[in-house]
């Protein structure tokens, strides 16, 4: 029993070791598996002959460095902006990621499940909307820059933030498709994957345009969603996502929770500067 509880106690240290730098523990295994995939597919990009496997590895090598680059991304944001992103935003954002990378583009769960990118544009709707009531709470949370907003106007901004992320994404998508002849817009008849041979057909007229309008639809449809409920707890002054905001972490050592407006003393062995931190928050109390 002693040794079960220490470790548990390891794990939950080790935890807050990864969320101490902006990242969590399902973030850290995506890391590992990225990594063990870029490494296995370069020595078997070297052990095979077939052209299609080779491009196979280089693509899977490829996708996995981009997945290492979306993992860093918050611990980029909290480094060099001092902004940490609220631990919901943070487990949504690495979910989708990994739904997106992993199990989308190296498993190819978009080639295998026709629906999966349909599911993913909606999900990334809710994402993107979440992001911009967050983003929202936060600007008008900044002292001296603190406007009444009316909850219709913050919802239609959220919506219209969301679908004008959607629209560059989908400009993305047809740059990439026009550079290196892949398939990220779906555009091909015969398959539904990212990659494409020279075997498969693409779509004519009016059809090859129906999947960049289905995600631009389906992005609309999740952020109005997240508007709507949004909206009612604005209205009603309920808390949820609409009141939440990021933290800013100051060089003194405070972090301040604008959501909440309490002050957090992180751990410091210096004696001066918990001295300097005390007399700050008395000052804060004063005021």
């Amino acid at each position: 029993m002693e040794t079960e509880s220490k470790k548990i106690k390891k794990k939950s240290k080790f935890s807050k070791y990864l969320e101490s730098k902006g990242f969590s523990l399902f973030g850290f295994v995506c890391l590992i598996y990225s990594n063990l995939i870029i490494i296995s597919s370069v020595i078997l990009f070297f052990f095979t002959d077939s052209s299609s496997i080779k491009s196979r590895l280089a693509f899977n090598a490829l996708e996995s460095f981009m997945m290492i680059v979306y993992l860093l991304f918050p611990i980029f944001v909290r480094k060099t902006l001092k902004i940490e992103i609220p631990k919901l935003m943070l487990t949504i954002y690495i979910v989708f990621c990994a739904s997106a990378q992993i199990l989308g583009e190296i498993m190819d769960f978009y080639g295998r499940i026709p629906w999966w990118d349909s599911l993913l544009h909606g999900f990334s709707g809710v994402l993107l909307g979440v992001l911009g009531f967050i983003l929202i709470n936060t600007i008008n949370n900044i002292e001296k820059t603190h406007i009444k907003l009316n909850p219709i106007f913050i919802s239609i901004a959220v919506v219209c933030f969301a679908v004008t992320l959607g629209v560059l994404w989908e400009l993305i998508e047809y740059s990439i498709d026009g550079i290196f002849g892949s398939n990220m817009q779906q555009f091909m008849e015969s398959t539904s994957g990212t990659l494409v041979g020279g075997e498969d057909i693409p779509l004519q007229g009016h059809d090859a345009l129906t999947d960049t309008m289905k995600d631009l639809f389906l992005d609309t449809f999740g952020a109005t969603i997240i508007a709507v409920i949004g909206y009612f707890q604005l209205k009603h002054e309920k808390k949820g996502f609409t009141h939440t905001s990021l933290k800013i972490i100051h060089e003194n050592n405070l972090k301040v929770d604008n959501s909440t407006d309490e002050i957090l003393i992180e751990k410091n062995d210096n004696k001066d500067n918990i001295e300097n931190i005390e007399s700050k928050i008395n000052q804060s109390k004063e005021e």
